[in-house]
């Protein structure tokens, strides 16, 4: 491979992800390579192997591929089908590039015909769906708050006090925060998502509740101590990651509320 201009680490990386063979795969499809290296590395070795980026199926996919890569950096987990097929088939020059294709190598999938995700992502997705399922069947046997209206008095007497103005959906965020088994919070900048975890700190602290606050990386650990007051940390620390897994899971949960 070195043949390819791949360097020495380039080469043990490709060997490592395709194994045994991955000579005869490269050769095959040189775009196999687009789930490790940028697009011009991987065009630069498809040329050593004499293969034409123009009219190529395989370096579409590996476009649609990046294209994917690039909107999770904007925090969005899919693309409409129609918008990759579009883009990849106008840089490959291809007269036809259809959804089928699309997902030929098993790299990407498509639900619904609407929602075209990089494999991985769409089988993490599913997995989060799963267990946030368990957790809401779970909460379902759990009977009501007999002080439901006790409970949510007290929190728009707090967020008076915090904002001087009452907001009915950040009370209610407040209050699914405190007493659901899952919540998820979302909003545009400004629209309260701080004050509603201030104030449900505030409201935990008060009660002597037992609570950890974390983030999946430092920083946004970071961040969310910055805006609290309050301790953050990563969530791989609050569980205890180490080689052979997390201490804290399912069978051993963390000592918190």
């Amino acid at each position: 491979m070195s043949k390819l201009d791949l360097s020495d680490a380039d080469i043990h990386k490709v060997q490592r992800a395709l194994g045994v063979g991955a000579l005869g795969l490269v050769k095959a499809n040189p775009y196999i390579l687009s789930r490790l290296f940028p697009l011009k590395k991987v065009d630069a070795v498809a040329t050593k192997l004499g293969v034409s980026p123009n009219g190529n199926v395989h370096r579409a996919i590996a476009i649609a591929e990046y294209a994917l890569d690039k909107a999770l950096l904007d925090g969005h987990c899919f693309v409409h089908p129609h918008t990759l097929l579009a883009e990849a088939k106008s840089a490959c020059k291809l007269k036809v590039f259809t959804a089928e294709q699309l997902v030929s190598t098993g790299t990407i999938t498509v639900e619904d015909g609407k929602h075209a995700f990089l494999a991985d992502i769409f089988a993490a997705e599913c997995f989060v769906a799963s267990r946030i399922l368990r957790l809401i069947v779970a909460m379902q046997a759990v009977p009501a708050d007999a002080g439901r209206q006790a409970a949510l008095d007290r929190i728009k007497t707090r967020t008076r006090q915090v904002d001087g103005v009452r907001d009915v959906d950040q009370e209610h965020a407040i209050w699914l925060i405190l007493h659901e088994t899952i919540a998820v919070i979302t909003g545009a900048p400004g629209t309260g998502k701080t004050t509603c975890m201030r104030t449900a700190l505030d409201l935990l602290y008060e009660d002597h509740k037992v609570y950890a606050l974390c983030a999946p990386t430092g920083k946004a650990a970071r961040r969310i101590a910055e805006v609290t007051g309050r301790p953050a940390t990563t969530i791989h620390r609050l569980l205890q990651w180490r080689p052979d897994g997390f201490v804290h899971n399912e069978h051993n949960p963390l000592p918190h509320d």
